[in-house]
């Protein structure tokens, strides 16, 4: 057979209703998903599964071989002799083609259709049904994620990932009635000197007791009062006597005043070393 009648065989056969695909295997398709909306207060009806919270379809294209009978031209080859130049005989073949049929396989395209979490959602444990668990990308150090890429913040704490210290003694609420002491995640309320904290721990309560703080500040205003009455005595018996009685200065009152307050003061002292003699007598002293 000419190789045009070959040619033309080949192009009959290739339209012939059994022919289907090509014998090379192309790669898969690539994964082409949707994702339907998962709003935070929707849910998805699965059948057989029910109602699941933020769970999304996930479709995908994807391209599954497939085998299938495929017909193609079969060449065939049949010797035969004949009379060749100089009247010789000349052995040659000649070419038919036959249809003839293969197993091929063809590609064919086909959704395939999942259900995962949404975005921002995970399951609390993997044979939960639905998607409970939101997601935050960064974790909440002083809180816990309550939504996808949302922290709340345990008390004392602030920031995106509750990671700063909130200093709640720049504002009023923290009820400390003299001194408020930041700490982190926290705060702590504090007395002056002479007094002592409240079992609220909040209010303070005086104590008592003398420091030696105030103490020696007291007698050195004393002291100072002290050299000021002496030199106004000096001045007076300077004087040369006219009769007229000398007016006393006011510092007069004031000394007697802070006099009376040092003898008190001396009391408290007195009975704090007295307490405390008694509880080493008892006790004995701490190393």
């Amino acid at each position: 057979m000419a190789t045009a009648d070959a040619d033309q065989w080949r192009r009959r056969v290739a339209r012939r209703p059994g022919d289907c695909c090509a014998i090379a295997l192309p790669p898969l398709a690539a994964e082409n998903k949707h994702y339907s909306p998962g709003l935070s207060n929707h849910a998805l009806s699965i059948p057989g599964l029910g109602s699941l919270k933020h769970v999304c379809q996930d479709q995908a294209q994807v391209s599954i071989p497939k085998l299938c009978v495929d017909s193609f031209a079969q060449p065939q080859y049949t010797p035969y002799m004949t009379v060749c130049d100089g009247m010789r005989l000349c052995s040659s073949y000649k070419t038919t083609y036959k249809t003839a049929y293969r197993q091929v396989y063809k590609m064919e395209t086909s959704t395939r259709t999942s259900y995962i979490c949404c975005p921002g959602w995970t399951q609390r444990h993997k044979r939960a049904k639905g998607c409970l668990q939101p997601v935050c990308s960064k974790p909440c150090v002083h809180g816990r994620c309550i939504r996808p890429d949302t922290c709340e913040c345990r008390k004392g704490w602030t920031g995106d990932v509750c990671d700063t210290d909130e200093n709640e003694c720049d504002a009023d609420a923290h009820g400390c009635e003299q001194e408020c002491v930041n700490s982190k995640g926290s705060f702590i309320c504090t007395c002056r000197a002479g007094y002592r904290l409240n079992i609220d721990g909040k209010t303070c309560k005086a104590t008592g007791e003398v420091t030696d703080a105030k103490y020696e500040a007291l007698m050195l205003r004393v002291e100072e009062l002290e050299q000021s009455m002496k030199r106004m005595t000096k001045m007076v018996a300077d004087r040369p006597n006219d009769g007229v009685l000398p007016t006393l200065p006011p510092q007069i009152d004031r000394i007697g005043s802070l006099s009376e307050q040092i003898s008190i003061l001396e009391e408290r002292l007195d009975d704090s070393y007295a307490a405390v003699a008694m509880n080493a007598a008892k006790f004995g002293f701490c190393n």
